[in-house]
């Protein structure tokens, strides 16, 4: 009955990613690599590390042609308070993680572009409260309060006599604007040592960012408009070498987005490289993506720190797109967490000795 429950969720999972990548087809200012900053897809990932912080950024140049480029960057910290009880048994103290914790961070989010009407900037502080319900479900309530800040531009005029000369350059201030976000997220079954691509085995969200603006049919790469974002993904475990994690997101601010592909994951443990991440997606504005990436590790005992590194490429494969598209993009990401070892440190042992069989 597990296995026919966890299939079906499958399916469906593969059934609505198709369904939606060939329903919509709109342009939207999104990161191609979203699993790699989770706080800007769902603030309720706030916190939602498997260590107790993480430092992530996404740099993203995009290509326009030879009179328009534009390079965007997402940059959040984020930290987990967990609690514990301590009970005294004649003598004998036992320590036990309760089921509750918070999450604080921040994320900033900022574009710079030889357009100046497309410059933006975004601040927030962000919080999410989890609950695990049985050891193998979880809960989480997220939200973000800030600011973005966009150029006010206005043209340049002054008095010559009698006339009025009208200047064709313009003058900019920042203009500033308060924003909101709210998110929550669900996650079932344990993954054991993949919790750095999948915290569970199934994890959706729903999430709703701008919550000050409204629903704009226009392009959203100007402003921020309120925007509804949906997330899910899926661990496939192969192996206990390899795995797959088929990912969809969508979201709508007037218009619809989405992108749906296959994150393969291959567990390598080597010296300094544990694994070893390929990744193909289709986004709904005529995009196709690829990624490779790896985490560089180091640490000698069972706690470890490493960086997540992750390059992706956009690849135009659609012409007839009736929103301004790009040429070509290229996105780095790095993401630096502590973790927990999972496999034996002796290269002579094949044990996974906090991996759940």
């Amino acid at each position: 009955m597990v296995n026919t429950a966890k299939s079906f969720r499958f399916v469906i999972l593969v059934m609505l990613s198709v369904f939606t990548v060939f329903s919509f087809g709109q342009q939207y200012d999104q990161f191609s690599g979203f699993y790699q900053n989770e706080i800007s897809l769902n603030p309720a990932f706030t916190g939602q590390s498997v260590g107790k912080y993480r430092v992530s950024d996404i740099v993203r140049l995009r290509d326009y042609g030879p009179s328009s480029t534009d390079i965007t960057t997402s940059l959040s910290a984020e930290m987990r308070l967990t609690f514990q009880s301590v009970k005294d048994f004649y003598g004998m103290k036992t320590v036990k993680s309760k089921a509750y914790s918070w999450g604080f961070g921040y994320l900033g989010q900022a574009r710079l572009q030889s357009t100046l009407f497309n410059r933006y900037q975004s601040h927030y502080l962000s919080f999410a409260y989890h609950r695990i319900i049985k050891d193998k479900f979880n809960f989480s309530l997220g939200g973000q309060v800030g600011v973005y800040t966009y150029p006010n531009t206005y043209g340049n005029s002054y008095v010559a006599g009698t006339d009025v000369v009208n200047n064709s350059w313009l003058i900019a201030e920042s203009a500033f604007k308060p924003d909101a976000n709210v998110g929550f997220l669900l996650g079932f079954g344990k993954t054991d040592c993949w919790k750095e691509d999948q915290q569970y085995k199934l994890v959706f969200g729903l999430s709703s960012y701008h919550l000050m603006s409204s629903f704009s049919g226009e392009d959203s790469t100007i402003f921020p408009a309120q925007e509804i974002k949906f997330h899910a993904g899926y661990l496939l475990r192969i192996s206990r070498s390899i795995g797959l994690v088929p990912r969809l997101y969508t979201s709508y601010n007037g218009l619809y987005y989405t992108s749906a592909g296959l994150n393969v994951l291959w567990r390598a443990h080597y010296a300094f490289v544990d694994r070893i991440r390929v990744g193909g997606f289709y986004r709904s504005d005529g995009y196709a993506n690829i990624s490779f990436g790896m985490r560089i590790f180091w640490g000698r005992t069972k706690n470890l720190k490493g960086f997540d590194l992750l390059c992706s490429y956009d690849l135009k494969v659609k012409e007839n797109i009736s929103t301004p598209y790009y040429k070509s993009a290229i996105e780095f990401s790095i993401v630096f967490q502590p973790f927990l070892r999972c496999w034996e440190s002796s290269r002579c042992s094949d044990a996974y000795q906090f991996e759940e069989l």
